[in-house]
Order: structure tokens, then sequence, then C-alpha cells
């Protein structure tokens, strides 16, 4: 797979390298990235930023992307609490491809949701 990576803080730093495909571990799933975009928070880390508290080396910055599930991790299956835990983390199951994107419209986002879940205790 090809990946921008940054060696150490410092736009200098981002180099485009040829990588082996990941496997997926516990709580990940590995995707076929098929859009990608740099946002904020990527140049800030890409900066350093965010201090000690990022990784220093061998960092790929990415926030935000969309693609197709290749292959699923294992652990995932046996433990679905997981997903409920941590949705935002380790839970993180799957991307779904719409057969009509404009269904999206409809979702709430996740605060919409928050505000939801206060309503009902």
């Amino acid at each position: 797979m090809r990946a921008a990576v940054l060696e150490r803080p410092g736009l200098d730093n981002l180099k485009i390298e040829q990588l082996p495909t990941p496997e997926p571990g516990p709580g990940e799933v590995l995707v076929r990235l098929r859009a990608a975009s740099i946002n904020y928070r990527d140049t800030l880390t890409v900066v350093g930023g965010y201090g000690s508290r990022q990784k220093q080396e061998s960092l790929i910055p990415l926030s935000d992307g969309a693609g197709e599930v290749v292959a699923v991790n294992d652990a995932l299956e046996g433990a679905p609490a997981t997903v409920n835990e941590d949705a935002q983390g380790k839970g993180w199951f799957l991307k779904l491809k719409p057969a009509n994107p404009a269904d999206l419209d409809e979702l709430m986002t996740e605060q919409q949701y928050q505000d939801y879940l206060a309503t009902i205790g």
C-alpha cells in the first residue's frame, strides 16, 4: 500500500512510501481506501501540534477516509460489546456503502444522537 508517512514532525518529513498491507488486529478492520481528505487535525499533526501526546515517528496522518471493508478482525465477532463500549475507537466495526447516498442525509449527527440519548435517560 502507498501511504504518506511522517518520520518526525515537520512538513519536510512527510514522504510517500510503499508499505506492506497491514493485517487487522483486535477491534480493527482493514479498509481499502477509496477517498481521503486532509483536514485541520492532519495539518496540526504534521507540524507536531499535539506535542508529546502524538506518535513522533512513522505516523500516517489521516483523520477522514472512506472505502470498502476488505477484511474483518475475527475478534470483533466474538466481542460485540466492544462496539458499544468504544464505538468511536476500537469498537468501530465497518463502513457501509449505501445504495442511495442521499439516504445518509436522514441520519442523525453524533451531537443529535447524544441529545436524543439524554432525553431517554
